[in-house]
């Protein structure tokens, strides 16, 4: 505090205005949340690479597809090599075209 008024501290892209030891107080909260906001989201991008060589990688052919339309979202390199479709071919289909008729019989 300079002479008892209040103190502007900028860093992080925050501006904090306080009085006394509350600014440090203030500005350190904000940048370890800032921080911590950061590091949940690298984590995330992380678990999703994770995931998605799980995905890419399983010798079990999968698929994910949309549950409204049926329509394929993504196809694994097992599932390309088993059912002998390039990739955009399988995208251009839906699950219905892979399955039995019985699979779907009100379709």
């Amino acid at each position: 505090m300079a002479g008892g008024k209040p103190v502007a501290v900028l860093g992080g892209g925050f501006l904090i205005i306080a009085i006394g030891f509350g600014a440090i107080a203030g500005f350190l909260y904000l940048k370890m949340q800032r921080q911590e906001h950061r590091l949940r989201q690298d984590v995330k991008i992380a678990a999703a690479a994770r995931y998605q060589h799980l995905f890419d990688a399983n010798p079990t052919p999968m698929w994910t597809y949309d549950l409204e339309s049926l329509r394929f979202l993504d196809v694994n390199e097992a599932a390309i090599s088993h059912y002998g479709y390039a990739r955009n071919e399988f995208l251009a289909q839906t699950i219905k075209d892979i399955s039995r008729p019985e699979d779907y019989p009100h379709s």
